[in-house]
């Protein structure tokens, strides 16, 4: 699978873990975020604020979701 599948993979599954009204909300979400960033990060998947939101645009995903899934992965970094 190239990067961009990967990325994608994981922006879809963030995106349901997030609620973009209350952030995510149960507790095993943020070990679901540590998983996803350790894959990418072993992966070497840039975590790319633009990449993130084209590939989270195209996907249907809301502005408010996108800042929660790219401000998530970079804090798990």
């Amino acid at each position: 699978m190239n990067n961009r599948r990967w990325l994608k993979a994981a922006i879809i599954w963030i995106n349901d873990m997030v609620n973009p009204n209350e952030g995510m909300t149960h507790p095993l979400d943020d070990d679901k975020l540590k998983s996803i960033a350790n894959l990418m990060a072993s992966l070497e998947i840039e975590i790319d604020d633009e990449i993130i939101h084209q590939e989270a645009h195209s996907l249907g995903i809301i502005n408010d979701s996108i800042t929660q899934i790219v401000n998530n992965l970079k804090k798990q970094r």
